[in-house]
């Protein structure tokens, strides 16, 4: 099965869709209020069951807060929501483990639910793909990455 995957702008003035919804006309994702995006509970449920299917120990959610510019961290709001996300995905598997990363322009931070007594922090994310990428968690902009020493 071919999936899609919807982006939004949080930078336009309009809202261009009410709700996300994918090619069986489930409901992914609405905005709520101050223009967030609230992912519907079964699209939650959706990828924690192919999470387990696949034999993995947990789920990954990534999102910006693009307001902030140099320093991010989690936010009120990703405080209580994620206790509550990572119980209700315990009820179905209490081994699921939850990593949540949030970014600003230019930092990110993140944290795993590894147990039941709250959250770890992250500290570094490394990207695999035509190059290694190395990222700091800390919530901080990282420092420029010294010049290559010359050759000989």
């Amino acid at each position: 099965m071919r999936r899609r995957v919807a982006a939004v702008r949080n930078d336009v003035p309009y809202l261009p869709k009410k709700r996300i919804e994918d090619e069986a006309n489930l409901v992914l994702a609405e905005w709520g209020q101050n223009r967030a995006l609230v992912f519907d509970a079964r699209y939650i449920r959706r990828a924690h069951l192919l999470m387990r299917s696949e034999g993995l120990a947990g789920v990954i959610m990534f999102h910006s807060h693009p307001m902030s510019d140099t320093l991010v961290g989690f936010s009120v709001y990703d405080d209580h929501q994620e206790p509550q996300l990572i119980a209700n995905l315990r009820e179905i598997a209490p081994v699921t483990q939850l990593v949540s990363v949030v970014a600003s322009k230019r930092a990110q931070c993140g944290r795993v639910w590894t147990g039941h007594s709250g959250p770890e922090a992250l500290g570094r994310l490394i990207t695999v793909g035509e190059a290694l990428g190395f990222h700091a968690l800390s919530g901080e902009p990282e420092l420029a990455a010294p010049p290559p020493a010359p050759a000989g």
